[in-house]
Parts: C-alpha cells; structure tokens; sequence
C-alpha cells in the first residue's frame, strides 16, 4: 500500500486481497463501506473508481447497490448500472432527521430482495504552496513525498512551528466561486498582465491567498477608527473565507505572518558541530554566525584537506570576523590568517584542524578548492529561534543589500532562497522575496522583519477581499494542531518566481462518520443490534484497527435519536429557545468576544451578538420578565464586582480566623453580599446550647450556614474548594481559585424552532456546538450537553481548552397555546409541510433511555412501545422500562466468513 493511501485511509481497514488494495471494508456480508469512488488524479491516493466497479462485479456482479451520502460530490450513476440512492449530507454534521429513516428503509428493501444484494455505502487552488519538512511545496509535490513527509504547523498556544504528520485533501476540478485575499498594492502582480515575477512599483505587505468560501482563515478582525487604527477586542481566531466578506468600509483584518516562538526544537538535540568543534556555552551562537557569513559567501576547499577559505563581502567585516574568532578562543596565524588579492579582496582562511575535519566531512567536496554548494545541512532544520536568528545574522551581514536598513539576504540560486525563507521562518520572522537584475542574470533578495506591521499585515475587508471565479481543483492538509503556514506561488519551468508572504492558516479536514452514522442506524432498523453502544463498537471494529468508528458527538446522538424513534413516531415539536447558558468557560479575557448561533436548514435564524447589539439600541425590545436581559460585558463586570467582594471577605475572614485560632472548632460564616464575617462557636460538651454573642446570650439557631443571603463557610483548618459554578439567578457563588465561570444569553422573547437544529459556538479562536432535533427534547424544557457530548470541544481530551465540566445549557419553551406551525414557519424562514412525522414501520424490538445528559445511557426492550402517559417522569427523564434478552438471530463476527475477507 503507498503511503498516500496509508495517509487517505488513515486507521480504515482497507481490502487487500486477490488484487485490490482498496479503502473498503464489509461490515456485515451484505453492508461494504468504502472510501468515495474517484477518477483521474485523485484516484492515486483514493479508490479508483475503475477498481471499485471491478471488485463489485467479481464478486457481486449485478447483486449490488451504492449509496452517495456527499453533499460536495458525486459522479455519473452509470459506472454503477444506475444502481446508486443519494442521501446527501455535509461531512460533520447530522443529516435531516428524517432522511435516516429513508436511507434505511431503501437499504432494507434492496437488501430484502435477495440473500446475495450487497449495499456499498461511501462519503468523503493549487496555486498555493505549503511549508513541510523539506521546504515549500504544491499538491504534485506533496503527491509524490515518500515517506517521512510532514507539515509544518502552528501551535497557538505557545507560538511555536512544529512539524506533523498530515493527511490530504482534494476536491476534484471544478467551476466555482472562491474568495481571494488580496492586498490592493499587491493584485497587480498577480493579475493576467503581470509578468511571471510579479514585477511592480507598488509597496505591498504581501499578502495573496485564494481560497473555497469554507476555508478555514486564522485572522484578527476588527474596525478601524478616526485615526486609522485597529480596534480589535478579539485574539486571532478561525473564520470561514465566505464570512469575511463585507462591504463595510471600516471593516479590516490582520493575518498572522510570523510564529513569535519560532520552531520548536526537540529537547534531545544536540547540533553536530557543537561535539565536532568542541564548543562551549555561547559559542555555538558565534559559529553559527560565522558559518552564515560562509554559506552567503563562496567557501573553498582544498584537495589536500588543510584549509578552508571564504572571501570577505567587504574589508570592514574583517573586524566582525576577528571578533567572532575570538570568542571561539582561535589565535591568529596559528588557526586562521588573512589573505590580500591582487585586486584588494582579502579573503579568511581557516587551518584549525576540527574546523576543517567538519568542513570537509559535512559537506563531502573534494575538488581542489571547489565551491561549498548552497544547500542548507539537515541540523540546520533543528536548530531553534535564537540560533536560527544567529545564522540569519550572518547571511545578511555577507549578503545583505547594500544602502539599506532593512533586513535582507542576496542571492542567485533560487532553491538556497527558498531556504533562506525557511529559516526566517524558524526564526521567528515575517519574510518575503524579490527577483532583481544584476549583470544580466535574475537574483532573488530575502527580505525579513518582526515589526508589526510585517507579522501582521491589515487588509481592508471592502478593497482586500473579493469573490473571484475559479476553474480547477483545490487541495489543503489536515494536520493534528489544525493550522498551516501557506503561501500563493507561481511556478515557470520548475521555479517558482513569485510568491506572497507565508502567512499561517487554518486547515481542511478529511471527514469520516458520514457513512458510520447510516449503517449503524441501519443495523439498529434491520435488528442487527438492539443499542447504539452496540452498534457503535461493531462498527468500529469491523471499520477501524483503533476501535474508533464514529466519533463526533452530534452524529452518536443522531443515532441515538433514531433508536428511540423504533419505539414511538416522532412528530413535529416547535419550541421556543430562551436561553443559552455555557457554563464553566475557561479564560474569562476572551468571553467579549462569545458569540452563538442558531441555524435550521442552512439559514441562520438568530445571532446573539446582533440580538445583543439590538437590545443594547433598544433595551424594551423583546424584553423578558422571566429572563431579564443582561449583556456578556454586563455580565463580566458583575463578576469582577463578586470577586472583589468576596477578596474582601477572606481578607477580613483571615483576621478573624488569625485572633480564634487557639480556640477549638471555629468557624466562619462570610457573608459575601455585604462582606460581613461572623463567627460560629461549637462547644465540645453535646449537652450544652450554643450561645449567639451578638443575641443577648439566648440559643442560637442551628449552626447552618445560610445560602439565602449569599454566605459560605469557611473552615480555618481546611482552604476553601468550592466549585459551585455561578447560579443561574446571578448568586455570588464563586470559585476564585477556577478561571471559569457562567455565561448566559437570553433570547428575549424566544427563538421559534423545529425539527433539526444546529448551535454553533465561539469565542476567543475556539469553537464548538452541536445539532439537535426540537422532538426529543424532554418535558422538562431543558438540554445540557456535556463536554464529550459537544461538536469540538470533545477532542479536548487534555482538558487544555475547556475544563472537564465544561457543558452547554439549552433552556426552551413551549410555543404559546402550541402556536400554529405557520407562525413558527414565518418566523424562522422554515418549511415543514413535507416532515411533520416521521414512523418507523411496525414495532421494533430497541429503544434507549432519553437522558440526554448521558448518550451513552441506553435499554432495551422487547416489542415494547412507550405510552404517552410514561413519556416523562416527575424530572423530565425517560422512565424506566422493563428489559428482556434480546436474540440477534445467530448473528456474530465469527460468522461473517461468507465473503472475501479482508487483510487484518
């Protein structure tokens, strides 16, 4: 198997047997799910669509049907005899409700027909370079990478470049629209009137990128004032290309053109020449230096092995380089003398024997005093950012341009500048190059900087960003951190001659789970399995060698839904949303910044940030009495005002506590409203009453600390641990010691929904939500989703971005006297004459228990349909319900041995 299927097919099982090597496993021996069926370039690294049609008529010729569930994609039905049912949906998402039950009704009904039917059930502008661990490279590059090939990435964390392993993504050839990012300064040497360098007169930052609307694009977003400058309340973050477009002319963006800790170097590296030149402490940093000097200059080695020999850019570097060897303790002429030419050039040649030993077995030139080829050496990629900064230093004093400030780097070999870009790269730098002329022939000039102005270059929304019309096909990589350091670039006969700035981006993501959510509602419709925990982890196995089929959150709850819906029809549902509530978010810096979305059929029906926006303009609007409005900001400040009340608190409790300590079972009552402390006395005799000090001396109440008023208690022998997340009526119980707290967004007078609904989330670059249908949500009016149940976030395993009780809170009404459904339908731009109930055919034999807080909280039963007096307990939760043995019909893996099984 080549490695770009390896790297397509990731942990799929894949059919390698009598021939094939296919992105294709059987499920069951009459349910194959398989890798989409491609032609042309893409076949190199998917399933060759001549190669699927020729498995499928070796061993189930005319006794197959194929199911499409790509929304993006499809192909000519006739490569398939016609026998193909399309059931599209987008990767990661859900797929309409109802569509589920279709699919699998379709599936059954050719399955039916005949013992031997199979089902085969599949899913899924190059104009741009990426940076990988052996430089810039376009998709015909990385196609053809052996292996080891790996992407250089971005982590946001801590700034750093590090290199992963990748997986590819191509769309095939097409017309379609794109967004270009341009800016203005810099479109004229991209339009059709260029030349191939690009040349202009124009000052540019640099920036050009085409990209799909979908795009993930790592930008700073913001508005400019009367001054010209950026505001922003917002860190970079991913936004979709298509987003971004705007007529708004105070609308700007800023990429990010540099990584402020430049690479990350692995902690058991330790450089060659540092062993091989016996090297001490900063000296490392002085001969890298130096050999920058030698890499820019042309290095000469003699056929005798006894010296090495460089010329100076200009004689005044002779101080520089005299300064740098005696950091490196050589003496002169007696480890290196300088040389006078005729012409007045001096030039340095080095005798001291480990120099020349290393010299001459790092780069293996033997001639008579040849030339050291520009190429960078493979330790040169290891090195972090100050020495990488150290080895620019050197370059730029050799081969800088003369009569400028700038930061820049000379040279006439194309590949070696490609390097040096590189490098700058690695060393924090923003960088970009130029073509130049000089006695004839083409040189390229390096130019790098980290002011902000470079590392952030600002395009303009509604002069920088456009729509443009593409032919052809598109390409990206998903890597683990998700972002990737990019640039547009033009290739003539094998070198590129113009290229933007390498900025860094987010990535495309190669989708699966797709095919995984229809065939395991499937084998739940066919009674297969009884519960989704089963059907899941059967499809996992017999799909994946890590037991990880169908991972992502909303599509295990989709069918979850549909286990449910064996037992009862599901029927139309309008609600009302009233509140959404994100409790414990972590980095409250970020939390202006949070907004959330609500869309149905691929319209976006309410937006908290304009709704916030609106009711700010005019606070009577759609106002609420049981949830009165309160903005983020608002919000925020009420908990800064907590926290200062409730420093003050244990501040005065410390005293307190510091005069009692030599008196037994003390404790404190803080009263965080007005910051009062006082004091509860426990006797050690049981018999006797407590007395109140401050209540003439009578009894005093049971020593219970009273919540009502906002006190807690404080145990001088124990810290206070409370991890009381904030109350929803906006209590002071706060944990000082969690960076997280609750944040709610009203909906004012509710937002109108039915059927299948999406929430998406997002605040300080992170992003998160989920899919739900308005159906089974339960009596009591509220969803609550934890982390492992949230579109995202559940990825966060090391709990870096959220918290473990990390979770999202859906508060709903129902609509007032059960509206109308046309006046839910005006209102939310819905149509639902088509899925106002959806029946699962005769009683089934599964159903699982409702308690959303818990996907994984299932029963069965046998024939047992659930009452609508038993639909809800006092709670809201499903009741229970009686459970018997369930019969799979003699159906196990070990007897999945009737068809061409594949290599384990």
């Amino acid at each position: 198997m080549s490695l770009v299927h390896r790297a397509v097919s990731k942990k799929k099982r894949r059919y390698q047997k009598n021939g094939f090597d296919l992105d294709l496993s059987y499920i069951t021996p009459q349910v194959i799910a398989m890798g989409f069926p491609s032609e042309s370039v893409e076949a190199a690294y998917r399933n060759p669509m001549k190669e699927v049609v020729r498995f499928l008529d070796s061993f189930h010729r005319d006794k197959y049907r194929v199911y499409n569930l790509c929304s993006e994609r499809g192909y000519d039905s006739a490569k398939f005899y016609g026998r193909v049912g399309l059931y599209p949906f987008d990767d990661h998402n859900s797929p309409p409700f109802e569509m589920i039950l279709q699919f699998c009704q379709d599936c059954k009904s050719w399955l039916d027909q005949d013992k031997e039917n199979v089902a085969v059930i599949h899913c899924l502008s190059t104009e741009h370079q990426i940076l990988t661990n052996r430089g810039f490279m376009f998709l015909e590059d990385v196609k053809k990478a052996q292996a080891g090939l790996q992407i250089a990435s971005y982590n946001t964390t801590t700034g750093h470049i590090v290199y992963e392993p990748f997986e590819l993504v191509l769309n095939p050839s097409k017309k379609q629209t794109m967004v270009e990012f341009t800016n203005k300064n810099e479109a004229s040497r991209w339009d059709e009137n260029s030349d191939k360098y690009g040349s202009s007169e124009l000052e540019s930052n640099g920036v050009s990128l085409v990209v799909t609307p979908q795009h993930d694009m790592f930008v700073k977003c913001g508005k400019i004032d009367e001054n010209l400058q950026m505001n922003s309340e917002c860190d970079f973050r991913k936004e979709k290309a298509g987003s971004l477009l705007t007529s708004d002319d105070k609308a700007v963006l800023q990429f990010l053109a540099h990584a402020r800790s430049g690479v990350l170097q692995s902690s058991s590296f330790v450089a060659p020449f540092i062993r091989s030149l016996r090297l001490e402490g900063e000296q490392s940093i002085s001969f890298l230096s130096i050999y920058g000097y030698i890499m820019s200059a042309d290095l000469l080695l003699n056929n005798e092995k006894t010296a090495i020999k460089f010329s100076l850019s200009k004689n005044s570097d002779l101080d520089w380089v005299n300064e740098q060897f005696n950091l490196l303790d050589f003496v002169q002429g007696e480890d290196w003398h300088v040389e006078s030419c005729d012409n007045g050039k001096n030039y340095i040649q080095v005798v001291n024997e480990d120099w020349v030993t290393f010299f001459f077995e790092e780069h293996k030139i033997m001639s008579e005093f040849g030339k050291l080829e520009k190429v960078f050496l493979d330790w040169v990629w290891q090195l972090n950012k100050e020495q990488s900064r150290a080895l620019l230093s050197g370059l730029q004093l050799f081969g800088g341009e003369e009569n400028t400030s700038e930061n820049s780097i000379c040279t006439s070999s194309a590949s070696f500048r490609d390097e040096i870009l590189r490098l700058c790269v690695h060393a924090g730098y923003a960088a970009n190059f130029r073509h130049f002329e000089k006695n004839n022939e083409v040189n390229w000039v390096v130019k790098y900087e980290e002011t902000a102005d470079h590392t952030t270059p600002t395009l303009q929304n509604s002069v920088d960003v456009r729509s443009v019309e593409y032919s052809g096909e598109t390409w990206c990589v998903t890597v683990p951190s998700g972002y990737i350091v990019t640039r547009r670039a033009h290739k003539v006969d094998g070198i590129v001659t113009k290229a933007s700035k390498p900025t860094i981006q987010g990535n495309c993501k190669a989708g699966k789970g797709r095919t995984g959510l229809m065939i395991c509602a499937y084998l739940l419709f066919s009674k297969q399995w009884n519960t989704t925990a089963e059907a899941l982890h059967f499809y996992a196995a017999m799909r994946t060698y890590n037991q990880k089929g169908l991972t992502i959150p909303s599509q295990i709850r989709y069918v979850n839904y549909f286990q449910e819906s064996l037992t009862r029809p599901v029927e139309t549902r309008p609600l009302l949303l009233r509140r959404m509530i994100v409790h414990t978010i972590p980095k409250p810096s970020h939390l202006m910044d949070l907004n959330a979305t609500v869309t149905i059929n691929k319209h976006v029906v309410f937006d908290y940030k304009a709704h916030e926006e609106a009711m700010i303009a005019n606070p009577e609007r759609e106002s609420s009495s049981e949830y009165p409005f309160r903005t983020i900001k608002q919000q925020l400040k009420d908990i800064e005002d907590n926290e200062k009340k409730e420093k003050k608190a244990r501040k005065e409790a410390s005293k307190v506590a510091k005069k009692m300590k030599d008196k037994p079972e003390k404790k404190l009552l803080v009263d965080l409203g007005s910051g009062s402390v006082s004091q509860e006395q426990h006797t050690e005799n049981s018999g006797e009453e407590e007395v109140d000090a401050n209540n003439n001396g009578s009894p005093s109440a049971p020593s219970t600390p009273s919540h009502s008023n906002g006190g807690i208690e404080v145990d001088e022998k124990e810290k206070e641990k409370d991890n009381t997340p904030t109350s929803p009526s906006g209590g002071s119980f706060l944990n000082l010691n969690s960076p997280c707290e609750d944040i709610f967004m009203d909906c004012g007078s509710g937002v109108p929904m039915v059927g299948d609904v999406r929430i998406d989330m997002s605040y300080g670059g992170r992003h998160f939500g989920l899919w739900f249908h308005t159906f089974f949500v339960k009596e009591n009016l509220r969803y609550i989703a934890t982390k492992e149940e949230i579109d995202k976030a559940f990825k966060d395993r090391n709990h870096k971005l959220f918290p473990p009780d990390f979770r999202i809170e859906l508060v709903f009404s129902e609509t007032e006297a059960r509206k109308p459904i046309e006046e839910v339908e005006q209102f939310a731009g819905l149509s639902l004459s088509n899925s106002s109930e959806v029946k699962a055919g005769p009683s089934q034999t599964t159903t699982q228990s409702s308690n959303n807080n818990n996907n994984n909280a299932e029963t069965t039963t046998q024939n047992n349909v659930i009452s609508p007096d038993e639909s809800s307990n006092s709670e809201g939760n499903s009741p229970s319900i009686h459970t018997e043995p369930h019969s799979s019909e003699g159906f196990t893996i070990d007897k999945l041995d009737k068809y061409p099984s594949e290599t384990a």
